[in-house]
């Protein structure tokens, strides 16, 4: 399993009224830094999900991360980007899978401070 991880500590929502694609629907742009570190997108439910990919910019040399989720998802989503920290994006570049999550582990009832 060869995983690829891109670090964020921003983000920034997209939630589209109308677009010319009639699947996606939302997109979250990661930032590490002022760096694009990759993005999240949401397309309709039961729409074929695109796959997972991830990329290394040749001028900054960051992986960035592309992954997609069902519209249904966002507010898992969401909530994960809101109240979680430090989090990260992966994918497996085996099985195409692809996740965000805290970066470690943490104590149970732990609160993120500010």
């Amino acid at each position: 399993m060869s995983v690829k991880t891109a670090s964020f500590e921003k983000y920034k929502v997209e939630y589209y009224s109308r677009k010319t694609s009639d699947t996606e629907m939302v997109r979250i742009w990661l930032y590490k830094g002022y760096i694009d570190a990759g993005n999240i997108k949401f397309v309709k439910d039961g729409a074929t999900l695109p796959d997972n990919s991830y990329a290394t910019s040749q001028v900054s040399g960051v992986t960035k991360v592309y992954l997609w989720f069902p519209l249904s998802r966002f507010n898992d989503v969401i909530t994960l980007l809101r109240e979680e920290k430090p989090l990260e994006a992966n994918f497996d570049t085996d099985t195409k899978d692809g996740w965000i999550g805290t970066v470690g582990s943490e104590a149970v009832g732990e609160e993120e401070g500010s």
